[in-house]
């Protein structure tokens, strides 16, 4: 059983969005064992695609710590379309993990965690509306763009870049509400 006593800080450029569901950024091996020591994270989400020694290389830390691994790659660039069945999965593991949290990332942490948090959080009814799911994606940072950190220092990206990202994710945000509510 989950339960809501938290013992320190997440770890860096993670977020605790219910009982069952932490969402955030890539981590090390000792950010995995905090999740596992100090917030009973119990099942591992990894919804990065390509690179196929990260992901071994994860697995391998989730598997010395006891941790159950589920790789479930998504895509959100260039208007690629969201696949519900990805969604699905995603929830499914996440409500059948009875032994701890379940911890979702992607590289960031802020575009698809931050989607599949939003699926769960429709699931389970806290997203009615379109724009329930706006301020959800607002509070979550989901639109952060203006800055990227590169080798520890923070760089602005040119404006076009940001400009044409920030229309990718409106795109996005309007493919997922429409995803699901069909």
């Amino acid at each position: 059983m989950v339960s809501n006593v938290s013992f320190g800080a997440l770890p860096s450029g993670t977020r605790r969005i219910s009982e069952k569901l932490i969402v955030g950024a890539k981590q090390d091996f000792a950010s995995f064992r905090q999740l596992r020591n100090e917030e009973y994270v119990s099942r591992v989400i990894d919804l990065r695609n390509g690179r196929p020694f990260k992901k071994l290389k994860e697995f391998i830390f989730c598997k010395l710590l006891g941790l159950d691994y589920a790789n479930i790659p998504m895509e959100l660039r260039d208007r690629h379309p969201l696949i519900s069945d990805s969604f699905e999965r995603i929830h499914s593991l996440v409500q059948g993990n009875n032994s701890g949290r379940t911890f979702v990332h992607c590289n960031s942490g802020i575009h698809r965690s931050i989607l599949a948090a939003a699926f769960e959080e429709f699931k389970e009814g806290r997203i009615r509306t379109f724009g329930d799911l706006s301020e959800f994606l607002k509070n979550q940072n989901y639109f952060a763009l203006n800055k990227k950190v590169r080798f520890g220092f923070k760089v602005s990206l040119p404006q076009e870049h940001i400009i044409k990202r920030s229309k990718n994710l409106e795109y996005q945000k309007r493919a997922f509400w429409d995803m699901i509510n069909r």
